[in-house]
């Protein structure tokens, strides 16, 4: 068990921007360097949207196609457990349009039953 164990929360997501990087999602923006590779600390640095946490706005643009193809899988996942409840409420009509059938068949048999009795008897 590391330390950073200790600190994260169950099923929090971490963003790890080494692995972003490799994979070509984040791009991080450099600053400028001079002619002879120094790099000037006196100017201030602006980022794509003016503020400290442009890589952000940057992760969203690259991640919103991701968004995109996870919400099509969400959506099909609920289409594909509609179509099981839909699977067995069809069943389950079935099984009491059988059982309403069986039911007739006792009633129209107790009927008959019960026509027997009443002309041996004469009523």
């Amino acid at each position: 068990m590391g330390i950073k164990d200790l600190f994260r929360k169950k099923n929090d997501e971490v963003v790890d921007l080494a692995d972003l990087q490799k994979r070509g999602i984040y791009k991080p923006k450099l600053p400028e360097k001079d002619k002879s590779g120094v790099v000037d600390l006196s100017k201030e640095n602006s980022n794509s949207d003016g503020s400290a946490l442009g890589f952000l706005s940057a992760m969203a643009e690259s991640n919103s196609d991701n968004l995109e193809t996870s919400g099509a899988v969400v959506l099909e996942s609920k289409k594909q457990r509609l179509n099981g409840v839909i699977g067995n409420l069809k069943m389950d009509i079935k099984q009491n349009n059988d059982r309403v059938y069986k039911l007739i068949q006792r009633i129209d048999l107790l009927e008959k039953k019960l026509d027997r009795i009443e002309r041996r008897v004469g009523l």
